[in-house]
């Protein structure tokens, strides 16, 4: 009716501008009575306008409904963003029937009701939350030993050992299992252990391997990064493999980890711990690809590097701390305040640390 009446008045408007007054006179009046009989005209069905807000999943069972709810639809517009899908949809109704409107609100009541119950319990509905398969998981056997081969340029992996602290990549090609990975990242690691180690004649550093440093994209079976601890400091060459191997019974979100078996061009360099670093690899696997934000301490004063400043310990009131002196007690033999040697207390045991991951 708009558009009629649009056209109508363009039309009178060159008729007039011609100077046929008759005309515009007479077609003014017969395009009104047109109008007029169209404007009361009743076709039987109602216009209604329905606006469905749904996921990119939930859209063809949407425009499913509406098929078998009415005849005459039109799809009006359809908005995507990152929270899913508006689909707007104008839908004709005999007479004052809201039948389709009322299934259609039924239908997302239920759709809403369905995603609150898997959001606040799952169990109800027999869903039970499960780490993401990892193709990479097979690498890390915690009963087998993984054979990793560095094949570098020999100068250039001098100069990264003699340049240990500054843990700047260099290019290698990368064996895991028989498999090879070119062009790989790889540096030297650590706070504390690779102060210490630097420190030394010692060039058993542990490593990072970054799969994608060089290559946009490339990883190992869909690992980006993992890294090998030297196991420093443990005689048992156990603590921090059976460490993890505790937290994983438990049920705690725990890297992936085995022995590895390292050689540099083919000769020895000695038996490391693996271990998936904590990541995008890992986020993913444990919580999913919306996992949040991943936060890394980055410091060369953790540690080794502790400084007790002007700590009193009168301070601690009337703790008991056993055979233990603290006015007698000599921290620059401790490991604290300096980047050589390793902490200890009298009476206390060394033990390696877990790496933390704030997933928020």
């Amino acid at each position: 009716m708009d558009i009629a009446f649009l056209f109508w008045a363009i039309a009178a408007g060159i008729v007039l501008g011609a100077g046929l007054l008759p005309l515009a006179v007479f077609g003014s009046l017969f395009i009104g009575v047109i109008l007029l009989i169209f404007a009361n005209r009743r076709s039987g069905y109602t216009p209604y306008l329905l606006v469905v807000g749904c996921d990119g999943a939930a859209e063809q069972g949407v425009m499913e409904t509406v098929r078998r709810g009415v005849k005459k639809y039109q799809l009006k517009s359809k908005t995507v963003s990152p929270d899913g899908v508006e689909l707007t949809v104008e839908v004709r109704l005999p007479g004052d029937s809201s039948a389709l409107v009322n299934e259609a609100a039924v239908l997302m009541a239920a759709a809403v009701l369905l995603v609150t119950v898997l959001s606040v319990c799952p169990e109800a509905v027999g869903v039970t939350a499960a780490e993401n398969e990892a193709a990479y998981a097979s690498l890390f056997d915690p009963f087998s030993v993984m054979e990793i081969d560095i094949a570098v340029d020999e100068d250039d992996w001098q100069e990264m050992l003699d340049n240990a602290l500054s843990e700047e990549y260099i290019s290698c090609d990368l064996t895991i299992n028989g498999t090879t990975y070119s062009h790989v990242g790889v540096r030297p690691k650590g706070n504390t252990s690779l102060s210490t180690v630097a420190s030394t004649d010692s060039d058993r550093f542990s490593f990072k391997f970054e799969l994608d440093h060089y290559v946009d994209g490339q990883t190992c079976e869909g690992l980006d990064k993992f890294v090998v601890n030297n196991i420093q400091s443990d005689s048992t060459w156990m603590k921090e493999y059976l460490s993890y191997q505790i937290l994983t019974e438990l049920g705690v979100p725990t890297p992936l980890y085995c022995y590895a078996h390292i050689t540099v061009n083919g000769e020895e360099w000695g038996l490391y711990l693996a271990v998936e670093a904590l990541e995008d690899s890992f986020a993913e696997r444990v919580y999913g690809l919306d996992h949040g934000q991943l936060y890394k301490v980055e410091s060369m004063d953790m540690g080794g590097g502790m400084d007790f400043g002007d700590m009193d310990f009168s301070d601690f009131g009337d703790m008991d701390f056993g055979d233990f002196d603290p006015d007698s007690f000599d921290f620059s033999d401790s490991g604290f305040g300096g980047q050589s040697g390793s902490t200890s207390f009298p009476g206390a045991s060394s033990s390696s640390s877990t790496p933390l991951l704030l997933a928020v």
